[in-house]
């Protein structure tokens, strides 16, 4: 094929591409128009002040359990390696 060829081919697809691009942005319109333009936090529970301070207590809680956890697994795993490591100094000498 020569270049011309290419070209053509090149500026064919171009057209198509464009073609697609506009139905594409078509179809997206339609649907938005079919669904609305609805704000998607108008259906959202509204919370109550009393209520947002006990789930914000209830998510401190959590961390500060979970930070005791990570904590202590911490803690045993350093007694663990320096037990590990006397059982070796104790046996290679």
């Amino acid at each position: 094929m020569s270049f011309a060829g290419h070209a053509l081919d090149m500026m064919k697809r171009t057209q198509e591409n464009r073609a697609r691009l506009k139905e594409s942005c078509k179809s997206s319109k339609d649907a938005l128009r079919k669904h609305g333009k609805q704000n998607p936090l108008a259906n959202q529970p509204q919370v109550t002040a009393e209520e947002y301070e006990e789930v914000n207590r209830q998510l401190k809680k959590r961390d500060i359990r979970e930070h005791r956890f990570y904590l202590w697994i911490l803690i045993i795993f350093g007694l663990v390696a320096l037990g590990l490591l006397f059982l070796l100094v104790t046996f290679t000498q």
